[in-house]
């Protein structure tokens, strides 16, 4: 099973030139570290593909989700939609069903969508040429269908059911989207001439970058990365989807040798102490005229036949329990087929466990002298007696170690999914914005009379509209650098920043610190009015959260020349827990250009009474009032936060299990040794009786070893397991 996991989370982005394919990335100075981005400018790849004679051709994408897709009266919210350019579908070697995967994406207003794609929107019709209406909130087009891929398979990094062409977005005039140096919102892929050394060409990114990121507002440095190590080896910001760790495939591969170790050392164990049950066997067998090396043969034979039983009743447990481990893990083990390291690894425990589990006690039984045997003189049996000890120490120091890494993996989940925020996400309703046209003269008419009638309703205490949500990823965030003016230094620092309306701060329940929050009274127009994280505030140097109030602070490259600060907030988790503190600052969206999402604060006391249908359908109700054309899709905040800890959750699952199992082993092993010690004492037990020893007495002394040793692997294991 662990194999099967492993062979998994190792077969991602397995295309036909997955190894010359390379991610260009970037990493960037904020101040006061560099931080890696997985992000890049999509001028990067013609570039490369002009400059480096490495670099044979290249793609690039960006996301965009929250897009409403309609064919006729059909519409649904995408969120696995992205604009890649025309190269996409040749560079990863995606295959169409239908239409040409080099010319799919050539020209403008064209879409090439998944088989799930096709027949959510059109049932079993033919889907090419068939027009679907796009509209991401900026933009609306209308797209022709011009290719149908296959559904992408789980193990990749990118999961997409839409590709519109970059060619749509470059003819049809939008904003920040032509090739150039300002962005890094695309992801770029290059594909490496055959015989290119990467290494060749990462040497050669530090002048690139200087030719074309000299007047960088900000140091950066532009990298390329393994396309292989995406999944289990790259943690930056912005990436696509969550990603696995290497580090725990090895761990769980550890686990794994763990278990078999465990197992092996109780077959040594017990066939060891079974040693003198089988001596006059032995010795028998020399008087009769077998020689040493057949005696050899004849008990590895007997290891290899219950290796060869446990194999066959492992493959049918194995093929029992996919079904489960899929749904523990949330990943379609059952559906991976086997690569080499999976077969090598059956052939390697068979071979160990039938060979080396087993050639220690043919070669003690086989090594009985036939008098000593036969004259009941087994001092070599007895000398095995300290092996076995040093064995069962040596497995529950292990097992203890494994113990307390579960104990740990789930106090520290507990601990991240329990502590303080720094805001209020319970009871929150979080509904999709509308995807009107951003030039719509009506927009912010039409949101405030949504928020003027969820207002109305006696279960909504609060309504506040932003770009972007805690617990939504990173990808949505923007950024750019912010200064002081007059500040001596002349690299701004990088910041997190998207736009709020006046009720956010209350209805996510921000603790203000110092200010207030967005106004038309103020001098400053709505637009430049910012309120900032104590994070943000320290980055940018003022004392204090009261210091910071009414201070003006300039950008390079954000969205106005000036800003005041009007408001300082204490820091909150926008992200998991394992992250700390982002400098964020929050702008006045007062025209709702940007917004995202809605959130709802509901009455807790509604909620907890059982009448949460009620309160959506009022909700939906109000909705539809206003924004008809829009579909009514919603979400709870904290249900959507705690999700991030989703593989965390599932390791921990998958960890526990089989860490538990190497515990069970152990514990078998144990008791089997037990038995078999009380089994061969039986006349001491019976002589004890009869003296007048109570069955607690007789307890003590028959467990009073093994207990030792349990405490004495405790104690070995203790230091091993924090260190």
């Amino acid at each position: 099973l662990i194999l099967q996991y492993v062979s998994f989370e190792r077969s991602y982005d397995r295309h036909a030139n997955a190894n010359r394919i390379y991610r260009v990335s970037q990493k960037s100075w904020d101040g006061t570290a560099w931080i890696q981005d997985a992000c890049g400018y999509n001028a990067a790849g013609p570039a490369l593909a002009a400059d480096l004679p490495e670099v044979v051709d290249y793609t690039h994408l960006r996301l965009r989700d929250k897009c409403v897709v309609s064919y006729g009266n059909v519409r649904f919210r995408e969120n696995q939609l992205a604009v890649a350019s025309a190269h996409f579908l040749t560079l990863f070697s995606l295959p169409l069903l239908r239409g040409d995967a080099r010319t799919a994406l050539q020209n403008p207003s064209a879409v090439v969508v998944s088989q799930s794609a096709a027949r959510k929107y059109f049932g079993n019709a033919n889907p090419m040429g068939k027009v679907l209406r796009y509209n991401d909130g900026y933009h609306r087009e209308t797209l022709t269908v011009t290719g149908v891929m296959r559904d992408m398979p789980a193990n990749t990094h990118l999961h997409l059911d839409m590709l519109v062409s970059y060619a749509t977005a470059l003819a049809h005039g939008w904003g920040g989207w032509s090739y150039g140096w300002n962005g890094n919102n695309d992801y770029v892929y290059v594909l490496l001439k055959e015989q290119a050394d990467p290494r060749q060409l990462a040497a050669k990114m530090t002048s690139f970058t200087r030719k074309y990121l000299k007047d960088a507002s900000f140091p950066q440095q532009l990298e390329i990365q393994p396309l292989s190590d995406i999944h289990l080896r790259s943690q930056k910001t912005f990436e696509a989807e969550p990603n696995g760790s290497i580090h725990v495939v090895y761990l769980l591969l550890t686990v794994g040798v763990l278990i078999l170790l465990i197992a092996w050392v109780n077959y040594v164990n017990l066939s060891t102490a079974r040693s003198v049950e089988r001596a006059k066997e032995v010795g028998i067998r020399k008087v009769v005229g077998s020689s040493r090396g057949q005696l050899v043969k004849q008990f590895l034979l007997e290891s290899l036949l219950i290796n060869c039983f446990a194999i066959g009743l492992a493959l049918t447990l194995f093929q029992l329990s996919l079904p489960f481990l899929d749904a523990l893990t949330g990943k379609p083990l059952s559906q991976q087929a086997p690569e080499p390291l999976y077969w090598w690894g059956w052939i390697g425990v068979f071979i160990a466990g039938a060979v080396v589990a087993g050639a220690y006690p043919a070669f003690v039984l086989s090594g009985f002298q036939p008098v000593a045997v036969l004259k009941g003189r087994l001092g070599r049996a007895r000398r095995g007696v300290a092996l076995r000890r040093g064995l069962v120490v040596g497995q529950f120091v292990a097992t203890v170690v494994l113990i307390t890494g579960t104990v740990t993996v789930y106090q520290q989940l507990r601990f991240m999914q329990r502590q303080a925020l720094g805001m209020n996400i319970d009871q929150t309703m979080v509904l999709y914005a509308p995807r009107s046209a951003a030039a719509d003269s009506l927009l912010p008419r039409r949101y405030a009379s949504l928020k003027n009638e969820l207002s109305r309703l006696a279960v909504v205490k609060t309504v506040g509209i932003s770009e972007c949500l805690p617990g939504n990823g990173m990808y949505e965030l923007n950024t750019t650098t912010f200064k002081r003016p007059g500040d001596p230094n002349p690299l701004a620092s990088r910041y997190f920043y998207f736009g709020i309306d006046e009720n956010l701060v209350q209805a996510l329940g921000m603790k203000l610190l110092a200010g207030g929050s967005f106004s038309q009274n103020r001098k400053s127009k709505a637009n430049t009015q910012l309120i900032i994280n104590e994070a943000a505030r320290k980055q940018l140097g003022f004392a204090s959260a009261q210091a910071a109030v009414h201070q003006r602070v300039t950008t390079q490259g954000g969205p106005g020349p000036t800003w005041e600060i009007v408001g300082v907030i204490e820091n909150y988790h926008h992200h998991s827990l394992d992250k700390g503190y982002d400098p964020i600052l929050f702008f006045w969206d007062d025209a709702y250009r940007d917004a995202g999402y809605l959130a709802v604060k509901l009455n807790p006391t509604v909620v907890d009474s059982g009448n949460l249908t009620e309160t959506i359908a009022g909700v939906k109700k109000a909705w539809d009032r206003t924004f008809p054309e829009s579909p009514f899709d919603y979400f709870f905040l904290d249900e959507r936060f705690n999700a991030q800890y989703r593989t965390d959750r599932q390791f921990g699952q998958v960890f526990g299990l089989f860490a538990g199992l190497a515990i069970l082993v152990a514990c078998l092993g144990l008791f089997g040794l037990s038995l078999f010690t009380t089994a061969q004492r039986t006349k001491e037990i019976g002589v004890r009786k009869v003296l007048g020893a109570s069955v607690p007495d007789l307890l003590v002394l028959l467990s009073r070893d093994f207990i030792q040793l349990v405490l004495l692997a405790t104690l070995i294991a203790g230091p091993l397991a924090y260190w």
